[in-house]
């Protein structure tokens, strides 16, 4: 019994020091524990720490990428759109392109047209001109040859205005030799409002014309020219008149300062060649109260070159006032 209580005792010592052996190594492995839970707890807070920097630098790049990917979709519908305007442009000008090509053959069609058009009017050019200087040369011929002729026609009419004043002198002088002592010289005044020297020229020139026509009728005449008015209203009183402006102004100027008691005759001259007369004569168209005292009313052609020159109204004019100094015979 004591060796089997001994062999307990041993047994439960041994155990006991099992025991305290495993109690130790608890208590070691226990402060071991602890160490590495606390590691692990340090660790884990550690972790958790870097997590959670991590899940906000996820967050954050998260925010970055889905805002990259906006402004990405963004410029992506823009560069879609402008794409899309590009093409639709493009499209446009493809088209344009195609129409200005179909006008540019329609353009080249018609130059070409057009061309042989010029080609043919610069033959006919060539020909008209050609021709054109031949006219040239023939006109500028017969103008040299007209101014010869022009000249030689001037020269003979003066020749024969002076050979006509020196027979109309002549055979005035001469019938005025034969009738002096039978016939009365009727006296006849001319005035002329306008004091010019072309008047006094005039006045000369009709009065020649004048003694010619009534010589050859036995009426010799005697002529006062005045630049007033004449204050004798019994003699025939020729008012001449130039026609520079209206004609109505131009005859009421010219016997403005004249008694209206007086018969007088208005001689209207007109500065103009044969083609450019008038075509009524002028006491048609002085119709109103103011001329009816007016004997006569005759319209005279002269230039300066020629004087008065012979033309059918001079010789119906110069009739009328042969009639008109008659009357006073």
């Amino acid at each position: 019994m004591e060796g089997i209580n001994d062999e307990l005792i041993a047994e439960v010592d041994k155990n006991e020091t099992t025991l305290e052996d495993l109690i130790s190594k608890f208590a070691d492995a226990s402060k071991d524990q602890n160490r590495i839970i606390h590691r692990f707890m340090k660790s884990n807070k550690r972790l958790m720490t870097e997590n959670e920097e991590q899940k906000n630098e996820l967050t954050e790049l998260k925010q970055q990428i889905d805002a990259n990917l906006s402004k990405e979709a963004s410029n992506l519908t823009k560069k879609q759109k402008v794409h899309n305007d590009a093409q639709s442009q493009l499209s446009e000008r493809e088209f344009r392109l195609v129409e200005a090509g179909r006008t540019i053959q329609h353009m080249k069609k018609e130059i070409e047209h057009k061309e042989q058009k010029i080609n043919r009017l610069d033959t006919n050019l060539s020909k008209l001109n050609k021709e054109n200087q031949e006219l040239r040369t023939r006109i500028e011929t017969y103008c040299r040859e007209m101014e010869s002729l022009q000249r030689k026609t001037d020269s003979f009419e003066k020749e024969r205005n002076e050979l006509q004043r020196r027979i109309d002198s002549w055979i005035a002088q001469k019938n005025s030799a034969d009738i002096a002592t039978v016939c009365i010289v009727v006296k006849i005044q001319m005035y002329a409002a306008v004091k010019k020297e072309l008047c006094d020229k005039m006045m000369t020139e009709l009065e020649g014309m004048l003694s010619t026509h009534l010589a050859l009728m036995h009426t010799p005449i005697n002529v006062e020219k005045h630049k007033e008015p004449p204050p004798d209203s019994t003699v025939p009183l020729i008012v001449i008149c130039f026609n520079a402006s209206r004609l109505g102004t131009d005859v009421n100027q010219a016997i403005h300062n004249i008694d209206r008691s007086r018969t007088i005759a208005v001689v209207v001259l007109h500065h103009k060649e044969h083609h450019a007369l008038p075509n009524h004569p002028s006491e048609n168209l002085l119709i109103g109260s103011e001329y009816k005292h007016i004997g006569a009313i005759v319209d005279i052609a002269y230039l300066t070159t020629k004087g008065i020159y012979p033309c059918d109204m001079n010789e119906k004019s110069l009739d009328r006032l042969v009639n008109f100094i008659s009357s006073y015979a």
